[in-house]
C-alpha cells in the first residue's frame, strides 16, 4: 500500500472530520510547494502551524526536508516526522493541548471534536485504542507512551 493511501488519506480525512484547516501537497502531480516542504501544514487560529512529514518504513528526511524543518522550527512552528496516522493525530492533539504530552488526560477540544484517543480494555479482545466515538485498532506496546488508559 502506498504512503498516500496508508498515511496521507486517512490523516486528511481525520483533519476534515474535526474541522481542522490544513494544506497538503498533491502527490499525484509535480508539486508547486517548495522542495522539502512537509506533507501537511496544519493551521490553527493565532497559533504556530503543525507540520507533519510522513515517512513509511525506514524512510529518512532528505537534506531539503531537514533544511525546511529547521527553518520552520526556528520560526516557532512545530514539525514532526510521523510513521503512522496515530502519531500524526497525537502531534495535532498535543498542539491543541498547548504542548502537553499526547498522553495527557486534559485537552482543550475544538468545537465538535471528540475526546483524546485513549486505551480501553475490550472484553475478550484485550486493550484497544478508542478515539471517543469508535474502536480504532488493538493497542500496541508503544501506544502506552502516547495514550492515557481508561
Amino acid at each position: 500500500m502506498s504512503e498516500v493511501a496508508s498515511l496521507h488519506t486517512p490523516f486528511a480525512a481525520w483533519l476534515r472530520g474535526k474541522g481542522i484547516e490544513f494544506v497538503r501537497a498533491r502527490s499525484d502531480a509535480r508539486s508547486t510547494i517548495e522542495k522539502g516542504w512537509p506533507d501537511f501544514t496544519v493551521l490553527f487560529p493565532s497559533q504556530p502551524a503543525v507540520c507533519i512529514e510522513f515517512k513509511a518504513g525506514r524512510g529518512k528526511e532528505s537534506p531539503d526536508q531537514v533544511r525546511v524543518r529547521e527553518r520552520l522550527e526556528a520560526r516557532g512552528h512545530r514539525c514532526h516526522v510521523c510513521r503512522s496516522v496515530y502519531s500524526a493525530v497525537a502531534a495535532v492533539l498535543s498542539h491543541i493541548d498547548g504542548g502537553e504530552t499526547a498522553g495527557s488526560s486534559t485537552m482543550t477540544a475544538l468545537p465538535g471534536s471528540s475526546p483524546r484517543p485513549t486505551i480501553r480494555h475490550r472484553a475478550g479482545m484485550g486493550d484497544w485504542i478508542f478515539d471517543g466515538w469508535q474502536w480504532v485498532r488493538p493497542a500496541k506496546l508503544d501506544d502506552h507512551h502516547f495514550y492515557s488508559r481508561q
